[in-house]
């Protein structure tokens, strides 16, 4: 694995963690949890940057209009 790639394993933590924290359901707990996962290894780090990057490029399609769809609805 070269230094940009993260092992698919943390990648999937990560993207646990992410929809737990982005669901609103994670408490003071899950959140120590976390911080502490984050602090272990500049791997999670790394692959919870990837995810938050994934989520804001899904962020922005949401946002965005529907193409001809919108179009038509107004």
């Amino acid at each position: 694995m070269g230094a940009a790639s993260v092992d698919p394993g943390i990648l999937e933590a990560a993207a646990q963690w992410y929809a737990l924290l982005s669901s609103g359901a994670a408490g003071e707990q899950e959140r120590a949890r976390w911080q502490a996962w984050m602090d272990a290894d500049n791997a999670h780090r790394r692959a919870w940057q990837r995810v938050e990057d994934v989520g804001a490029q899904f962020d922005a399609l949401v946002a965005q209009p529907m193409g001809r769809e919108a179009g038509l609805a107004s």
